[in-house]
């Protein structure tokens, strides 16, 4: 006779891994209908890079630059799947003043946590900033000026008069396409 997992044993335990990875699928693909918002006109934001450095948005490498920052995981499908779009993004139009900062948040804690990041972003090849934001509930206490979180990815696009111009939630290849002609038409302004 087969068991099946309400009459199992352990069925509390694996029920509740399969209840957590739906919920962190919520979190990513779900979530990702909510609308962030941001507190004011501006973005900011200040994290450490992978290799230590403090990366704040009042940096003068941003003054008068495209600015997208991609609020992301590496735990994430649609983060990853935007993954290639941002990496193309800053091949085409980094000599153009377009900056992007991808900020992770992430499973884990500590050390731990931060090796996984760095190793992702070697496997991953990503040629721009990543910065460690944290863990993965501390999005908005690590973003004060983002409200209302709605999910990952979260990408905010800021132009070069450092005024937020698009947030968007969410990634599939057809906001993919849609995305990159935004950012190409606020890359053209003056």
């Amino acid at each position: 006779m087969a068991l099946g997992l309400h009459n199992r044993p352990n069925a509390l335990p694996i029920r509740a891994l399969i209840f957590a990875g739906l919920g962190m699928a919520s979190l990513c693909i779900a979530g990702c209908g909510g609308k962030s918002k941001i507190k004011g006109d501006t973005f900011e934001f200040s994290a450490t890079s992978l290799g230590g450095q403090t990366v704040s948005s009042s940096d003068a490498r941003f003054d008068g630059k495209v600015v997208v920052v991609d609020i992301w995981g590496t735990w994430c499908p649609p983060c990853v799947a935007q993954l290639p779009t941002l990496a193309s993004l800053h091949h085409r139009f980094a000599d153009q003043g377009l900056e992007i900062v991808g900020i992770a948040f992430e499973k884990g804690a500590g050390p731990a946590r931060r090796s996984a990041l760095q190793h992702a972003v070697e496997d991953l090849a990503i040629p721009y900033t990543i910065l460690e934001g944290g863990g993965l509930t501390q999005v908005e206490s690590r973003l004060p000026a983002l409200t209302n979180f709605g999910g990952f990815p979260t990408t905010i696009v800021i132009g070069r008069d450092g005024i937020v111009r698009r947030i968007e939630t969410g990634f599939d290849a057809d906001r993919g396409r849609e995305f990159e002609a935004m950012v190409l038409a606020i890359l053209d302004e003056e």
